[in-house]
Parts: C-alpha cells; structure tokens; sequence
C-alpha cells in the first residue's frame, strides 16, 4: 500500500475523531486548551496531508487510479462534516455559505460522473480555482474550530471575522468554479437535453 493512499485512509479516519472530539469538552485541567484547539489541530494536520499526498504520488510517480478517486472524495467528506459541526456552532452566518458549497460539490460530483461516462472527464477535471476553493475553505474552518464561539477577546473577534471573511470568500470561489465546469460541459449538457426531449 502506497503512502499517499495511506495519507488518504488517515483523512479519512479523521472525519469521526473531529465529530467526536468537537461535541467533548477536555477536563477543566487542560486549560486554557480546548476540545475545539484540539478539533483544529487534527483538522490542520488531516488538511495538511491533502496537499502531501498529492505531492508524493507525484513525487514518486506513484499515482492510482484508486487513490485519485479516493482524494477528492475524503477532501469533500472531510470539508463538508466540519461545515456542518460550525453550522450548528454558529447558525446562519455559517449554514448559508456552508449550503451554497456543499450543493455546489454534489452537483460538481454529479456532472464529473456523466462527463465520465462519455469519455471527457478530461473536460471538467479540477482547475486551480477548484484547489484554490479547497485551501481557502480548509485554513477558514481551521481557524474557525481554533476560535472561542462565546467571550472572545479583541484580537480574537478580529481573527473570527477574518476566517468568516475567508467561509464567504470560498463559497465565492465555490459558486464561481462551479460555474467555470458547467459552462465548459454546456455543449455536452445541450446535446443530452435535445436528445432527452
């Protein structure tokens, strides 16, 4: 078994530890530290092998099909459970957002798969915008887990906007990119729309 897939699996396993460690409180004696600078910790490191696993399958030349199936998937699960735990952490300001990248991944995944089936993936494979999307969502979510939800002090609210500023930014970047890969399919998306009629 391959590193990067390794890496991948270990992403993956992080998902039900930070759901898990969000909703338990650390003992009093763990102070100042809490549940939530642990649950940003894990989320940086799991985020961190993201990029690291792309890196040395490159590397090493070393890439699967499996494994590039497998990356994109547990970046989405990943991204989209610690979404749902701020949603429910901070309310609207954070599940709007949270709804429009979400949908915007379901219906991404949707046409990628029938794009594939015609044999043009290749037409809407990810883009720089696409990883840009990624790692603004990634660093906002982990400064967000990483920041008290109530009695937080000057320079902490300033470092709280800043990261919702970054939640917006990528569901801009999301809508956008979104976007960019319908309209590169619209000629495929017509044809099956005549053809459906």
């Amino acid at each position: 078994m391959a590193l990067p897939d390794i890496l991948t699996y270990l992403r993956l396993l992080s998902i039900p530890l930070v759901v898990v460690l969000f909703h338990t409180p650390l003992p009093p004696s763990c102070a100042p530290f809490t549940n939530h600078h642990l649950v940003s910790f894990i989320y940086a490191l799991a985020s961190y092998t993201d990029y690291l696993d792309g890196y040395l399958a490159r590397r090493w030349s070393i890439a699967s099909p499996f494994g590039a199936f497998l990356d994109p998937v547990a970046d989405k699960l990943m991204v989209s459970t610690t979404l749902i735990l701020l949603s429910g952490l901070y309310g609207t300001i954070v599940s709007v957002p949270t709804s429009l990248i979400i949908a915007r991944e379901i219906s991404v995944s949707a046409l990628r798969e029938w794009m594939s089936g015609k044999g043009l993936r290749d037409v809407v494979k990810v883009g720089w915008s696409g990883k840009a999307k990624t790692a603004v969502t990634m660093v906002a979510s982990t400064i967000l887990l990483a920041v008290k939800p109530t009695g937080r002090g000057e320079i902490e609210e300033k470092v709280f906007k800043a990261a919702m500023a970054g939640i917006y930014l990528s569901a801009l970047l999301t809508v956008t990119s979104g976007w960019g890969y319908f309209d590169a399919a619209k000629g495929e998306l017509m044809q099956g729309r005549k053809i459906g009629r």
